[in-house]
């Protein structure tokens, strides 16, 4: 099933239960994570971020340029605001903005970076760059599943990670999902 599928916001809906393929993030961002505000990057329809929030206390908001995403989310009553803004070179210094309001501590990244910085590296490079120095000190990032037939610049979680080095550095990971920090 799709990541933005409209069964998992409908199972969130009638039963309350969270799609199985957020487990890894959660797992590294609850063991792993210092700080309690964070921005959902990419977050479809918001049920990553909306667990954080209910289930382990976490203040988090969400950014994704999915349109149709973001109705489904706030008509079936996701908890967590989402801002619409496809992120780019144009939008960048307004979703940090969103980030600074926010107080935002980390970012979770499930699966986007290549979509994001896949065919604009220096603009991967900047963003990581800005991103430490408004204050954003860690980053829970669940990389791409390794497939043979992948075109993609960032075609590995190495490969995504690299992009962030060296403002943030591995402190964990597991499979394809690692928590980067500033280095103190």
């Amino acid at each position: 099933m799709r990541f933005d599928a409209q069964e998992h916001i409908d199972r969130w809906y009638t039963q309350g239960h969270y799609p199985a393929i957020h487990s890894p993030v959660v797992k590294m961002a609850v063991n792993e994570l210092r700080g309690v505000r964070g921005v959902d990057v990419c977050c479809s329809h918001g049920l990553l971020g909306t667990q954080l929030f209910k289930n382990h206390g976490l203040n988090m908001i969400g950014v994704d340029g999915d349109h149709k995403a973001i109705t489904l989310a706030r008509e079936q009553g996701i908890p967590m605001p989402i801002h619409e803004m496809k992120i780019n070179r144009a939008t960048a210094k307004e979703f940090f903005v969103e980030c600074v309001m926010h107080g935002a501590q980390f970012l979770i990244m499930r699966r986007c970076v290549p979509e994001l910085f896949g065919d604009d590296l220096d603009f991967g490079r900047e963003f990581f760059s800005t991103a430490e120095s408004v204050g954003i000190k860690e980053i829970v990032l669940e990389g791409r599943v390794r497939t043979p037939k992948a075109t993609n610049k960032l075609a590995t979680v190495e490969a995504e990670i690299a992009l962030a080095q060296p403002f943030f550095r591995v402190f964990a990971a597991e499979g394809n999902v690692a928590y980067l920090r500033v280095d103190e």
